[in-house]
């Protein structure tokens, strides 16, 4: 997969979704240009960014955006609607129109959050 490596310029536009201004953001494109990972390298929010496979991206924020590419296949394969691109909104929040995910530093030191809902 060819991945765009770019730093995101401090005058973010989605710099209220949890990154402190202290944070030092780049970001990963997939081939497809339907996904963006935004993630901090260096500040409160810095993100795992070891190259345990020399590929020369960071491992952690390449497997998200793998398993983001991945699901809007699955998506797909499954017959589901593709999700509504931002541009519908009128709103282009990572710099571009692609899916953005987003790896900030969150409450209690993880990175993302699951949990089972219960009807």
């Amino acid at each position: 997969m060819l991945v765009t490596l770019a730093l995101v310029a401090s005058a973010r536009p989605y710099s209220t979704i949890g990154f402190e201004t202290d944070d030092l953001i780049e970001t990963l494109d997939s081939e497809t240009g339907a996904v963006r990972v935004h993630f901090s390298v260096e500040g409160p929010s810095a993100t795992w960014i070891q190259d345990d496979d020399a590929d020369g991206e960071p491992d952690f924020p390449m497997h998200a955006l793998v398993v983001a590419e991945e699901s809007l296949i699955l998506y797909g394969l499954l017959g589901l609607e593709p999700l509504v691109p931002e541009a519908d909104f009128g709103v282009e929040h990572g710099g571009s129109a692609a899916i953005d995910v987003y790896m900030p530093e969150f409450i209690q030191g993880a990175d993302g959050s699951w949990r089972s809902d219960v009807c």
